[in-house]
């Protein structure tokens, strides 16, 4: 029932343990202001494609609207047919609380941080998408 919504991948990853030294140190190299991070060879980001190349759930769909810690209660309603979940982009959804959850995390009293991080560990060995800063 689960594949048939696109979200199978999330399940599978679920009983992955984070590397916190490796998030710890992705973390201390974000800038929320241009939601890169900054590393010696230059400026590295996570991308829609990158969502869709790791984890495999849709990026495109209608919007999820998500405000604070929670998601509209509009939503329950996807939760009925399975399949009609698939039309959410629910992969823009999980790139933009990861940006969000970066951000709080990079602050410099904050102790721990929220989200897909097995999309953060993974982007972080993939060949990087460089952010020109003159384009």
């Amino acid at each position: 029932m689960v594949k048939k919504s696109g979200l199978w991948p999330l399940v599978e990853y679920s009983f992955h343990a984070p590397n916190r030294h490796l998030i710890s140190s992705m973390v201390e190299r974000w800038h929320p202001e241009t939601n890169t991070f900054h590393l010696p060879f230059g400026e590295m980001t996570i991308t829609l494609d990158d969502v869709t190349q790791i984890i495999g759930i849709p990026v495109m769909g209608r919007a999820v609207d998500k405000t604070g810690s929670s998601v509209s209660v509009s939503y329950l309603k996807y939760l009925g047919d399975m399949e009609d979940i698939a039309s959410v982009g629910w992969g823009a959804a999980t790139l933009a609380h990861l940006y969000r959850q970066l951000g709080i995390a990079s602050r410099a009293k904050c102790r721990q941080i929220s989200g897909f991080l097995t999309l953060l560990e993974v982007s972080s060995f993939t060949p990087p998408c460089l952010v020109d800063p003159f384009a």
